[in-house]
């Protein structure tokens, strides 16, 4: 997602406030689906939230680069948003319940940790890979990182 705003310009020639107003939907829709998780735990198992979250996620990457116009990268940006929504609360319910309860706060710190080391190396490698195969070729790629993700999630989440 950190690539997206250079998408936005580099293909559309967007301005500064329409690239805003891209990356704030994502994080509008993801803050919205995330107060509607305890609800949708209520119907569903945190396991399948987190398989149709990373299902959204690679949707999304996929389709970012095919949008023909800036105004229907609101489509992939609600879904990306809806997809990040489920899947980090659920990720959290998860840890928490095999966390012994006097040692959850050492798992959420390790969790937090390994969250901002992705958020570092991410841009990194993702910028190794546009450099490689192109803006387009590095969302690709981040939707196959998504299904391998699901697919290591469903394996360790028998």
């Amino acid at each position: 997602l950190t690539y997206l705003p250079l998408l936005i310009h580099s293909k559309f020639g967007s301005s500064s406030l329409v690239i805003g107003v891209v990356m704030s939907s994502v994080s509008l829709t993801t803050a919205i689906t995330t107060t509607k998780t305890r609800w949708l735990l209520t119907e569903w198992k945190e396991r399948q939230l987190m398989v149709i979250g990373f299902i959204l996620i690679a949707a999304a990457m996929f389709l970012f680069p095919l949008m023909p116009k800036v105004a229907l990268l609101a489509a992939p940006a609600l879904i990306y948003g809806l997809g990040n929504g489920i899947n980090s609360p659920s990720a959290q319910s998860i840890l928490i319940g095999l966390a012994p309860e006097n040692a959850r706060a050492g798992f959420l710190s390790v969790n937090s940790t390994i969250l901002r080391i992705g958020q570092s190396l991410g841009p990194f490698v993702m910028g190794m890979v546009a450099e490689a195969w192109g803006m387009n070729g590095m969302f690709y790629t981040a939707a196959i990182c998504s299904l391998c993700m699901l697919a290591i999630t469903v394996s360790l989440l028998k």
